[in-house]
């Protein structure tokens, strides 16, 4: 890979589209295939515009945009347009960018802290970005320890080995992969072939000894902790994590894969503390419309990370407008503007906003209530199993009446009626396609998509999954009726169970 890239006006550029005719249209435009609209929904099978009468379960995959969030989207649009016919695109962007940094800040309450936020189209992207900052800063090989395929993004294994992806390709097919041939990622399994969680002693036991055998091979090391993961784990825990830094001190970077979003303004302060990256999207709990993702780099890496020649490919992950501004290699990366990434942030932090100010601490809060109706519901009913989720705790950083120690994914399991075979993965992934399907006048349904999780005659298990966010929290909080999610969930639950036990599948 060449690193000469002494004049920026080689990557000079401006993707930037103003012509569009609708907010709905910049919604998905500036990511890949995945956002593409086909009959009116992208490839989760969500909306680029508001759908009135949704059970919006589905968070931990994807959502429809609001209608609240819509209407913000709809008066940036305005304002874009007026200010796009006066100012460079590249300009308008920047500024736009600055602003939504300034909301980040403000929602994790982190002004006071001197962390670098850099902006990326999505969580893969801003995971890619870590990789490759960091093995440039160490200047060796690295080697990135992070949780199995199953229990985080589907890309981000190979993000973490700094290879390129779909979102690099729809920039420019014809330029070179971001990659080093000494990135390796290295996988542990957070659940043993029945389902269950595995044992933190297990997992430890597996992490030292790869730091060790990377340790003798002068590589970096970087610890991934997924915070949380698909079925609604920490992975590795907190206790093993904490441990593991105290042993090996300054080889151990850790990187917090807390792209769900599931964690209070404290938390990811306690994290940057504590010298951690974060990378968080707005597209999970928080239900912006997917692809936006941000990384924060804590005070004690940013001045290298602000000074390191920039590997040239990274250009397909980040702009100039998207990386920190007061740091001053941003000048080798490309003029592009991604107006649908500041489309999509500005839905995401709307639903930031009316979640913020609520009170979730009370024993008695709306997310602790609905957590402990669906565990009960799922505990119950014969034709579902609640996959075993361990307790979010995070010694140190969260308090434990915090909102985000609370449950907010439920994973589950079906059998079939009469007998105790859990449904295989392709018969999860037909419910899922027939309890989302549109129904004329009828009230839609997400949930989230089908997860591997164990394994049952050889054959893989699957799991859907219903969630809790942002946007659930404020409308309850808004309407007054805060038991009314749960009634909407249990209701989602009854069609699962209904499908089951007509034996379709």
């Amino acid at each position: 890979m060449s690193r000469d890239h002494n004049s920026a006006d080689i990557w000079s550029e401006s993707a930037a589209r103003t012509g569009f005719d609708s907010v709905s249209e910049l919604l998905v435009d500036g990511g890949d295939a995945r956002i593409s609209l086909t009959n009116g929904v992208n490839q989760y099978g969500r909306s680029a515009f508001p759908r009135a009468e949704v059970a919006e379960f589905g968070s931990a995959t994807a959502s429809t945009i609001s209608e609240g969030a819509y209407a913000a989207c709809q008066a940036l649009y305005g304002r874009l347009k007026d200010d796009l016919a006066n100012r460079p695109d590249e300009t308008v962007y920047r500024d736009e960018l600055e602003r939504i940094r300034s909301r980040l800040r403000a929602y994790f309450h982190i002004e006071a802290m001197d962390a670098g936020i850099v902006i990326g189209a999505s969580g893969t992207d801003i995971h890619l970005v870590a990789a490759v900052v960091l093995r440039t800063i160490c200047a060796r090989p690295l080697t990135v320890l992070g949780v199995a395929r199953q229990e985080t993004g589907s890309g981000i294994p190979d993000a973490l080995a700094a290879r390129r992806f779909a979102l690099a390709q729809a920039v420019d097919r014809n330029r070179a992969t971001v990659a080093f041939d000494d990135v390796l990622y290295e996988a542990f399994s957070a659940r043993a072939p029945d389902g269950a969680p595995i044992g933190e002693d297990i997992i430890e036991r597996g992490l030292e000894a790869a730091i060790v055998q990377a340790r003798s091979q002068g590589r970096a090391i970087l610890l991934v902790v997924t915070d949380v993961s698909k079925t609604g784990l920490i992975a590795p825990s907190l206790e093993t994590v904490w441990r593991l830094r105290r042993r090996w001190g300054s080889w151990l970077h850790i990187l917090v894969d807390a792209c769900q979003a599931r964690i209070s303004a404290k938390t990811l302060q306690a994290y940057i503390r504590n010298g951690c990256w974060v990378a968080v999207t707005g597209s999970k709990f928080l239900t912006g419309p997917a692809f936006c993702g941000a990384l924060f780099l804590p005070s004690s890496v940013a001045g290298a990370a602000a000074s390191i020649r920039l590997p040239r490919p990274l250009g397909l992950h980040v702009s100039r407008a998207e990386w920190p501004q007061t740091w001053r290699n941003g000048s080798q990366l490309p003029l592009r503007a991604n107006l649908g990434l500041l489309m999509r942030w500005e839905a995401a932090l709307y639903e930031a906003d009316a979640f913020s100010p609520l009170d979730l601490a009370g024993d008695d809060s709306s997310i602790r209530r609905f957590a402990t109706a669906i565990l009960q519901r799922l505990q119950a009913d014969p034709l579902l199993e609640p996959v075993p989720v361990t307790p979010l705790a995070r010694p140190g950083l969260s308090h434990q009446n915090s909102w985000d120690t609370v449950q907010t994914i439920f994973p589950f399991w079906m059998r079939r009626k009469g007998g105790d075979q859990l449904l295989s993965f392709p018969e999860v992934e037909r419910i899922y396609r027939q309890i989302t399907a549109i129904r004329g006048s009828l009230p839609s349904i997400e949930i989230g998509q089908p997860v591997a999780c164990g394994v049952a005659r050889g054959a893989p298990l699957g799991a859907l999954r219903l969630c809790f966010s942002a946007r659930l929290a404020a409308r309850a909080a808004g309407s007054g009726r805060r038991d009314e999610n749960t009634a909407r969930g249990l209701a989602v639950l009854d069609r699962v169970g209904q499908i089951v036990e007509a034996g379709t599948v």
